[in-house]
């Protein structure tokens, strides 16, 4: 039976959808349509929203750039409206010092208060031949959290956002209905669709292309809202770190370096 296969490039990783979609004619059986509840609704809203800030994440940032955690003392708690003046300007000095030294300035912007108090995500591209957190501290003279991001693949922090804000977001006092804001540079990743006219290329465990390797946390067989059979995977390019464990086993990831090492010799040797 033909299919369509459907990928996105996303930086050094490439989310592959294989489904049959309404144009195909069908054979055999399919399973019972139903209609989803509203609780079933909101939590396909919600893989969504990760899927999507996922593939921006993947597109936009890479190895070394920073997870900054922006926070205030205990004895000031300003409001939403005056904590989102106060990422704005620093936001707005920060694009001024990265063009300054010739960097790319790219970021994602995360608020947060309606689990503890108020505080801010950011994620930002790395700047080159600039102190960062000397920076940062120069602009921000509250409490400041940074972790360098160490890999090329981005599921879990696009989780851990959209769940932390899934309250946030929706309160009045929010200012904003979006659950994260972005630069305007950003990269946003186009799904690229294909009718694959041969049944052979579809594989319950599918095989990775040269210089990629599949997680097997990423694969997903299921079934489709029209009751046909679906199929998602992540490839990850073997150029740069090792995806992070909680999309690989420690088998898999010796696995991953051995076939790290044959691609890089493969390349090498201009084959």
């Amino acid at each position: 039976m033909p299919y369509y296969k459907t990928t996105i490039v996303q930086g050094k990783c490439i989310e592959v959808v294989k489904h049959h979609g309404k144009r195909i004619v069908h054979e055999g059986p399919r399973q019972k349509r139903h209609k989803p509840t509203p609780e079933e609704m909101a939590a396909v809203n919600e893989r969504n929203a990760i899927r999507k800030l996922t593939q921006i994440l993947n597109a936009n940032f890479t190895e070394g750039d920073h997870w900054l955690t922006l926070t205030y003392p205990k004895y000031y708690k300003p409001n939403p409206e005056d904590a989102k003046r106060d990422v704005k300007r620093l936001l707005k000095k920060l694009r001024k010092e990265y063009r300054r030294h010739g960097t790319v300035f790219k970021y994602v912007w995360v608020k947060e208060y309606v689990k503890s108090n108020i505080h801010h995500h950011l994620v930002l591209t790395n700047p080159e031949h600039m102190d960062f957190l000397k920076s940062i501290r120069k602009y921000w003279s509250f409490g400041t959290h940074d972790k360098t991001l160490y890999s090329v693949e981005y599921s879990k922090l696009a989780e851990y956002i959209v769940k932390e804000t899934s309250k946030t977001f929706k309160e009045k006092e929010a200012g904003s209905k979006q659950r994260y804001s972005c630069s305007r540079n950003m990269i946003r990743p186009v799904p690229v669709t294909e009718l694959i006219s041969r049944a052979d290329g579809w594989r319950e465990i599918p095989r990775a292309i040269k210089g990629y390797f599949i997680p097997k946390a990423t694969i997903f067989n299921g079934i489709d809202c029209y009751g046909y059979k679906i199929q998602k995977y992540m490839l990850v390019s073997l150029q740069g770190n090792a995806p992070p464990p909680y999309i690989m086993s420690m088998e898999e990831l010796k696995r991953w370096q051995e076939e790290k090492k044959i691609y890089e010799r493969t390349c090498k040797n201009g084959q």
